[in-house]
């Protein structure tokens, strides 16, 4: 199946340096066929210890539209719903040594406002009970939209270490992030990247990043009751999803990339980066989690 999609992004931001206080202030705009987002963030940082020290705060805001043009389950065409999330940061960077950086961060997320995705739909089994399976048209089965909760808080904790080898005119960077959420979900990240100067100009990164999480606790392939109420003594659960991205999962990340400085004013970089996930429960379909060659070209401008 191919999928076709256009999107228009773009980020502004700039720095207000007062001595050892330095203020970001980030505006961003994304868009797509059917969503719409605006971005505001702030971010402070205090240089302290001669500069081997830099203490962090930010927060960030998005106003989100969410405008389904195509059918969906339940939900009217071009209905519009909105998403407001909130992030707070606060981290310390930490100069250990001539060619070793340390960096702690916590990050919390508040979201609200419509959660769900209008385009997944849900499997009731009051329905395949109640027909004869040899009878069952599974390209055209009855599907129920995804009630997600309205309301969700996650909690983010990253360390990463950084480390010259002067020998090999290169850098090792490794860091591990953990998160858990109010929808139940718990999820580990390891990431490890090697940055290899060759010569003056050009520098090549190899990754590795390994990504494993729990399930949501309203997930599931298929749910009991019945969701048009039509049977009162058998109601079905207050939220629930089929949303693969919501299962007990992991995934591989692997690849390089190479970044080359033409000019004092520009850079030209590439990367390839290989990504397989897999579930994890042994009830969800292999074939629904994707894998994907990522092949990205680029350049950089400084003014």
């Amino acid at each position: 199946m191919f999928m076709r999609d256009k999107g228009r992004a773009g980020t502004m931001d700039a720095t207000l340096n007062f001595g050892p206080h330095h203020f970001t202030p980030e505006f961003s705009y994304n868009s797509e066929h059917d969503y719409l987002s605006y971005g505001a963030a702030l971010t402070y940082a205090l240089d302290l210890n001669g500069k081997n020290t830099t203490l962090s705060l930010g927060w960030s805001h998005d106003w989100d539209t969410i405008l389904p043009n195509e059918a969906t389950y339940g939900m009217p065409l071009d209905q519009v719903r909105r998403k407001d999330t909130d992030d707070l940061f606060v981290g310390v960077n930490q100069l250990l040594g001539t060619k070793t950086v340390l960096a702690v961060n916590f990050t919390y997320r508040n979201a609200h406002g419509y959660l769900d995705d209008p385009y997944c739909g849900v499997l009731f089994d009051s329905f395949l009970n109640a027909v004869d399976p040899a009878f069952l048209d599974w390209n055209n089965l009855p599907l129920y939209q995804e009630p997600h909760p309205g309301h969700r808080e996650s909690y983010f904790g990253y360390a990463s270490l950084t480390q010259f080898v002067t020998p090999l005119h290169g850098g090792a960077e490794g860091s591990y992030r953990f998160s858990y959420d109010s929808y139940g979900i718990d999820a580990h990240t390891v990431e490890l990247s090697w940055h290899q100067k060759i010569g003056r100009l050009i520098m090549v990164s190899p990754l590795f990043r390994y990504y494993r999480s729990s399930a949501a606790d309203f997930y599931g392939t298929h749910f009991a009751g019945d969701p048009t109420g039509f049977d009162p003594t058998n109601p079905p659960p207050t939220h629930w999803s089929s949303d693969y991205r919501l299962s007990a999962l992991e995934t591989f990340s692997y690849g390089t990339s190479a970044s080359e400085r033409v000019a004092r004013w520009c850079s030209l970089d590439a990367s390839f980066k290989r990504y397989e996930m897999l579930g994890l429960d042994y009830v969800t379909s292999a074939s629904t989690y994707p894998e994907a060659n990522v092949f990205t070209v680029g350049a950089r401008l400084w003014f």
